[in-house]
């Protein structure tokens, strides 16, 4: 059948990319109805009805949330076309949605260099990792809080120099806090495990994805202490 033909198929397989985009769209709308959900527990009237209502609501989020990370992992090529990326700019321009999720009884500080602070990455992804660590920010403190996101340039060793001679390398830190009731080592050391969560019914999405997509940027997440209290979530990506 000739090409262009009504009856002809010459639709082209989903390519990595765009599969990678559509689950990330989803993740985000399935962040923004698990704070919905949230947010009617608070105030629906307690009994066995509403409480199995939203128990089977947190069942299909649940489900939904590994649909999602499945299609993000089909849709993460081996090799991501990077592009330069001022880590600023995509925390502005995310500053909507994440309060979105945050709700009102949460605030977003920000703390950002003077200065652009540029990398190679992917922007999508770069927001999606910001979404789970604000996510995660956001469960830390049920009962309200701040969250702040800031970022540094930092001077480092740089681990890839040859020759034996020790070199510095300025690293963009992207760093999440929040003001909640912190963690021990322990869970420190559970917290990448996948699906790890601290709230009750939810089996959550973890910082295992997170942590995957920060690698594959060339950097790496870890976990801090945040003063006075709390958890601050670290990501290192190298400056150009």
């Amino acid at each position: 059948m000739a090409s262009g033909d009504p009856g002809s198929d010459d639709r082209q397989p989903l390519s990595a990319t765009v599969v990678a985009t559509l689950a990330h769209d989803l993740q985000t709308l399935l962040t923004l109805i698990g704070a919905g959900i949230d947010a009617i527990r608070a105030i629906a009237p307690a009994g066995p009805t509403a409480d199995e209502a939203l128990a089977e609501l947190d069942r299909a989020l649940d489900g939904a949330f590994q649909i999602g990370l499945e299609l993000l992992e089909i849709g993460q090529p081996d090799r991501m076309d990077l592009a330069l990326v001022d880590v600023n700019e995509v925390v502005v321009q995310a500053r909507h949605l994440l309060a979105r999720v945050l709700g009102s009884r949460v605030t977003i500080r920000l703390d950002l260099t003077s200065a652009p602070v540029v990398v190679r990455a992917d922007a999508v992804r770069l927001e999606w990792v910001l979404l789970n660590l604000v996510s995660n920010a956001d469960d830390a403190m049920p009962d309200g809080g701040v969250v702040t996101i800031a970022t540094t340039v930092i001077e480092l060793p740089d681990s890839t120099a040859n020759g034996g001679t020790a070199t510095m390398r300025s690293f963009l830190r992207l760093s999440v806090a929040d003001l909640g009731r912190g963690m021990t080592q322990e869970l420190q050391e559970t917290a990448f495990e996948p699906l790890f969560t601290t709230r009750p019914g939810r089996t959550g999405l973890g910082l295992t994805s997170a942590a995957i997509t920060v690698g594959r940027l060339g950097g790496w997440l870890r976990l801090q202490k945040n003063v006075p209290h709390g958890t601050r979530a670290e990501v290192y990506l190298p400056l150009l």
